[in-house]
């Protein structure tokens, strides 16, 4: 259960993210050019009552064309280590899940809004003119928050404290999904440091011997790998939606 938590938090999350950011950013920032830069964070997973579920460590890496990737250092079912890369090539227009355990790419187009807001990004990072504002590792930060209502009385709830130096990229976000009021399990994202420069190449890199998967093709795979365990909810039902239908918006990707 714990593969499947990940992967729908982080396509949900990233997803839900993005777009209200780009509806909340009507005028974009005319500051210098933004700067490449290699990220280490942790991500902590709480449970309601506060206790720790899990937590890990991730790689977060920008270009100077403003592509990205997350790398993601996950245990296996069998004991065994992978680094599970997520890719957002802006050259390309791709947004690329790379699996290792299963030899697995899932590709699908990037949309003209996901592009616009990853290489122009809004004035103020999309806050408002008199959020509040910090330093955080040397950084000016402005926090940015939001409030997604959902059905029966819940909510998803975001608070980043986003750095214009680097892209409005958040040195800290915390997000929770439950019940409006009382508790609820959450996540906390903190950058724990960063070096400005350009990142490798290699971590943008998509081998050529992957095999190109739907997303359910994949989750398949993983399951015939390890039996019993699962790379997306559902069997990767829903996010079958998005990967073909992004296909027939863009046919010749």
């Amino acid at each position: 259960m714990r593969r499947v938590v990940y992967i729908v938090s982080l396509t949900v999350g990233v997803f839900m993210v993005t777009f209200l950011a780009f509806r909340a950013a009507k005028v974009r920032s005319q500051d210098p050019p933004l700067r490449s830069f290699v990220a280490t964070l942790s991500e902590t997973r709480y449970k309601p009552d506060g206790s720790i579920f899990t937590r890990e460590d991730i790689l977060h890496a920008v270009s100077r064309d403003r592509s990205q990737v997350d790398v993601f250092r996950k245990e296996l079912p069998d004991g065994r280590w992978e680094y599970l890369r997520k890719i957002l090539n802006v050259s390309a227009g791709l947004d690329v899940m790379v699996e290792p355990a299963t030899g697995s790419a899932v590709t699908m187009p990037m949309g003209k809004e996901q592009l616009e807001l990853l290489t122009r990004p809004a004035l103020n990072c999309g806050a408002a003119v008199n959020a509040p504002r910090k330093t955080i590792l040397g950084y000016a930060v402005v926090r940015w928050s939001t409030e997604l209502p959902l059905p029966d009385n819940q909510s998803v709830r975001t608070e980043e404290w986003r750095a214009p130096a680097l892209g409005c990229y958040p040195l800290y976000d915390r997000s929770e999904m439950g019940p409006k009021s009382g508790p609820s399990a959450y996540n906390v994202r903190e950058v724990l440091f960063v070096v400005e420069g350009e990142p490798p190449s290699a971590f943008f890199e998509v081998a050529s011997d992957l095999t190109e998967r739907s997303p359910s093709q994949a989750d398949f795979e993983f399951e015939r790998f390890f039996p019993g365990h699962h790379l997306y909810l559902e069997g990767g039902a829903r996010a079958d939606r998005r990967y073909y239908g992004s296909r027939a918006a863009t046919p010749n990707k």
